[in-house]
């Protein structure tokens, strides 16, 4: 769909706001758990932690939601938590409830918020609306009943958290694709890692090479034709591993990613375009 893969190249250009956006009109569309999934990664990459806490809450709430992306989404919500706070807000149906920045959530509306006051505002079906101010503190969510105008908001500790959330990476292009690229992307690490080792033995080739040119000896040749080898070995070894990565990341499906690895006596070059 447009919407999808308009989130996914403003990822990758590094626009994480616009690919949030762009991931939550997807989303309206088709109501996936990756497609919301990508969207709390752009919001916790943009800075945004209570959007972002929600859209993972949203992903966790759907059924089609990946293993490995719902593993993950626990982990990166319950560490957001630690910091933000929630309202809990229950309404008449038909009514939309607004606070923060959710706008006309329909009920039971759950927002995470930082900590502070807030004014929650609740559109009822006859269009006459109500509002009530609530404070919430880090680790705490705040419970709304509007079903009685006299019910007092109650303050509840989160359950305990899992484990700190990590760097969030790249948006999932699609259920099956995402352990595959993540592959390929350590290989093409690995590839680095094996760039930098063939720059050191290029370094050894030259010094081995100029060594054997003042001294001409049996011992200087054998020491320049071993360097020639390992470094041969070096700039071979690199440029297999990143064929694999290459291959990993080019067969994904859904993948948009081109990437080209360039061999050269002072290492290797890698070109990765989204």
């Amino acid at each position: 769909m447009r919407e999808f893969h308009e989130g996914q190249q403003a990822y990758a250009r590094g626009d994480f706001r616009a690919a949030a956006q762009r991931f939550e009109a997807a989303f309206r569309d088709d109501p996936r758990g990756a497609i919301v999934f990508n969207a709390g990664l752009s919001w916790q990459a943009a800075g945004e932690p209570a959007r972002a806490a929600d859209d993972y809450a949203f992903a966790l709430a759907t059924t089609d939601l990946p293993a490995e992306n719902a593993a993950d989404a626990r982990t990166r919500l319950g560490a957001l938590e630690k910091s933000l706070g929630r309202i809990d807000v229950t309404s008449p149906q038909g009514s939309r409830v607004s606070v923060a920045h959710a706008d006309r959530l329909p009920p039971p509306a759950h927002v995470h918020v930082a900590p502070g006051r807030y004014t929650v505002t609740v559109l009822l079906a006859d269009d006459s609306s109500r509002q009530r101010s609530v404070s919430v503190r880090a680790g705490e969510w705040a419970h709304l009943d509007f079903s009685d105008d006299h019910a007092a908001p109650v303050a509840d500790e989160t359950p305990p958290s899992p484990a700190p959330t990590t760097t969030p990476e790249p948006p999932a292009t699609t259920a099956g694709s995402s352990s595959q690229r993540t592959w390929g992307w350590i290989t093409l690490g690995a590839a680095g890692v094996l760039a930098g080792v063939s720059a050191w033995l290029t370094v050894q080739f030259f010094d081995a090479n100029s060594t054997n040119d003042q001294q001409r000896t049996p011992h200087s040749h054998d020491d320049a034709v071993a360097a020639a080898t390992r470094l041969d070995i070096g700039l071979i070894a690199t440029a297999a591993v990143a064929g694999v990565g290459v291959g990993l990341l080019l067969t994904a499906p859904s993948a948009s990613t081109t990437v080209a690895m360039q061999a050269t006596p002072g290492g290797a070059v890698l070109h990765v375009s989204f």
